[in-house]
């Protein structure tokens, strides 16, 4: 049931209470209750009980009571100055002082974030667990003549017909204005004058430092829950239990603890292996990578060109048939990976390239062998893969023939684009096979999985101030990652202690009563592109860029092989050898590179990720709510709230990378800040 009418049509009050209770979830779209003001003002008003209490939600003398009652209107009053669009503390309710009424600054932000969600601002209640219901009537929202609002809204901007609801009840007009002054106030822009038990992140500013508080805004995640019962994003549900712990705010307390958020991982497998390692380790006889033809991704995209399955439109079964060929020419290069490359990297003698054999042309090919050859190397693969029980039915199988024919003639005409010659002005160091240890699976409260890109920033401006103690002086312009794997955590940890508890003369240690989420493993490279000294090679060696690099990133720990320094870290101003080197980079991992998508609302996001699997929300900044100002309590001399951005990240599979060529790699795979005074940024 959608629809107001169609709920007060139920008779049975049970069933009618709580099919109007679960409509009202922020989960749903807002109700509609134009020409139903009276009802709807009965109900909103009734929501102020709990379910215990057993209140029919349309009952007249209940909401009457509800609105005489000191205990229960008195409380919703006095508690509205605890309203806010955004929480310094999510999920925890006690924010203590932090309360937080404010729009952001920059309304052309490219990136998700509470301006491009709706019109309208969104109220959420957090201080006193036990109060939250008592907040229900002035907070819930629905659609009145075609705008999302709420009963407080409408009160303190003194609507006429919700006015004369209070009127109807009986109410005086000096009742009436003494309700209209409290909300206005409770509703009034506010922000905190001092800074209280929050995190704060640092970041270099106007040759100062800039910090910033993370709040989380009520109508993004509002608006995520609306999304997820609508469409096809990607989520998982994070469950904060209420009885026994901590009592949450008003969301989570409408959602019965439970709060859905997106769900998405690099483009990775759970174990990687690098290029270089089976080019020099397969054996002379096994030139083919033939195991590249066994794993499941690729037998999942023969399955999909054969045996594609129903979808509901044209345009998913073609976007569906896309991804799929993509998968298959990136296993079919694998596949012929060493041979392609036998002048470089393999050692082949003599009797291998004996006249007429299929290597002697693979290594010795034109343009105007590549049909023939095709021809010949489709037969090869097939044989393969009849070889093979798990793909034995894909072998010469009709639909695949044509297919497997294109992308090998695909493969052979377009060589990578290493050799391009170009020149750079900046120094790169890339630090390869980085470990790090339970960084945070949240890169902010909205998104799960993804590895958070703004703390690239922080962790790049460290490892600069790091090599100014050790006396060098740089600036990193830009900073590329590379996933290899990403790995959550089964279990969850245990939250540090953060508190004393004295009692009776004995004083213990406690721990916050919310549980920490599980943490996540991730494998990765990093690239940056370095300016600020000539001939950076000569100056600085191995053994002192490992001692600068910090040892913590994405709230977790770094791990590095002290043996292995020379190996990890490689410093070069010669960009054709460090592509080259990146060529041969895992296979089973991917490049987060930046995107030029603009997106401004969850709509716009969900439309992106439905159309390409590359793409994923990633984490990448964030909005400030006012202008940075000294505040109390802050770690630098300039502060502000700010509000997650979510942008867009392209996962470029190491394969397309190599075949996009140097160029395409050293214009768009590079993150870089942009700080300003409504927004700190990574962008490309």
């Amino acid at each position: 049931m959608d629809n107001l009418k169609e709920l007060l049509n139920i008779e049975k009050v049970s069933l009618r209470n709580s099919k109007i209770r679960d409509r009202l979830k922020p989960s749903n779209l807002p109700i509609d209750a134009s020409g139903y003001e009276a009802q709807m003002f009965l109900i909103l008003i009734n929501l102020g009980y709990s379910k215990s209490e057993h209140i029919d939600l349309l009952d007249l003398h209940s909401a009457k009571q509800f609105l005489n009652d000191k205990k229960y209107f008195g409380v919703t009053l006095s508690e509205s100055s605890w309203i806010h669009t955004h929480n310094s503390k999510y999920p925890d309710i006690r924010v203590r002082e932090q309360v937080i009424r404010a729009r952001i600054l920059n309304k052309g932000i490219n990136g998700v974030c509470s301006e491009g969600c709706t019109d309208s601002t969104s109220y959420g209640y957090s201080h006193n667990g036990g109060r939250v219901t008592r907040s229900f009537p002035l907070i819930t929202e629905f659609c009145w003549n075609g705008k999302v609002t709420c009963l407080a809204e409408l009160i303190a901007n003194c609507e006429a017909i919700w006015i004369g609801q209070f009127l109807d009840l009986g109410f005086s007009l000096q009742y009436i204005g003494i309700v209209v002054k409290i909300l206005k106030s409770s509703l009034a822009t506010h922000l905190p004058s001092q800074v209280h038990n929050t995190i704060q992140l640092r970041f270099p500013y106007k040759d100062d430092y800039l910090t910033i508080t993370p709040v989380v805004n009520h109508k993004v995640l509002s608006e995520l829950q609306k999304a997820f019962a609508n469409d096809n994003l990607r989520y998982r549900w994070i469950f904060y239990p209420q009885k026994g712990y901590t009592n949450t705010g008003s969301l989570l307390t409408a959602l019965g603890g439970r709060i859905n958020v997106l769900r998405y991982y690099p483009n990775t497998m759970h174990h990687h292996r690098e290029l270089e390692k089976y080019v020099n380790q397969l054996a002379d006889e096994s030139l083919f990578y033939n195991k590249s033809l066994g794993f499941t991704r690729f037998k999942k995209a023969l399955y999909e060109i054969t045996f594609s399955g129903r979808y509901p439109t044209l345009r998913a079964q073609r976007l569906a048939r896309i991804d799929a060929i993509k998968v298959i020419r990136r296993v079919i290069y694998l596949w012929l990976f060493r041979v392609l490359r036998y002048k470089k990297y393999a050692n082949l003698d003599e009797e291998k390239l004996r006249e007429g054999s299929l290597i002697k042309e693979l290594v010795e090919y034109g343009n105007a062998d590549v049909p023939s050859l095709a021809v010949k190397l489709r037969a090869k693969l097939n044989l393969q893969l009849s070889e093979n029980d798990a793909t034995q039915k894909f072998a010469y199988h009709p639909k695949l023939l044509e297919l497997l024919k294109r992308q090998i003639k695909y493969v052979l005409q377009h060589k990578d684009a290493y050799e391009e010659h170009l020149q750079s002005n900046f120094t790169y160091l890339h630090v390869k096979n980085i470990t790090a240890e339970d960084i945070n699976t949240m890169s902010n409260k909205y998104l799960w999985g993804m590895p958070s890109i703004i703390a690239l920033a922080g962790f790049s401006h460290e490892f600069e101030l790091n090599l100014r103690r050790s006396g060098i002086y740089l600036k990193v312009k830009g900073v590329s990652i590379f996933v290899h794997s990403y790995q959550v955590k089964c279990n969850s940890s245990l939250p540090e202690f953060d508190r004393i508890n004295g009692k009776a003369g004995q004083y213990t240690p406690s721990r916050p009563a919310l549980i920490d989420l599980p943490k996540s493993k991730m494998k990765f490279d990093l690239v940056f592109r370095v300016a600020g000294l000539n001939n950076l090679q000569a100056n600085i060696s191995l053994e002192v860029l490992a001692n600068s690099f910090p040892e913590r990133i994405m709230g977790g720990e770094i791990f590095l092989s002290q043996k292995k320094i020379k190996k990890q870290f490689y410093l070069t101003s010669n960009i054709q050898e460090l592509f080259s080197s990146l060529r041969f980079i895992s296979h089973e991992g991917c490049w987060l590179c930046p995107t030029d998508h603009r997106i401004r609302c969850i709509s716009d996001l969900s439309s992106l990720l439905k159309r390409d699997k590359e793409l994923k929300p990633v984490h990448i900044g964030y909005a400030y709510l006012e202008q940075p100002k000294s505040r109390e309590g802050a770690i630098s001399s300039r502060h502000c709230f700010g509000e997650p951005i979510l942008g867009i990240a392209k996962c470029v599979h190491p394969i397309d990378a190599n075949k996009k060529g140097l160029k395409f790699f050293f214009d768009n795979a590079f993150w870089a800040p942009r700080i300003s005074e409504f927004s700190i940024l990574m962008t490309k």
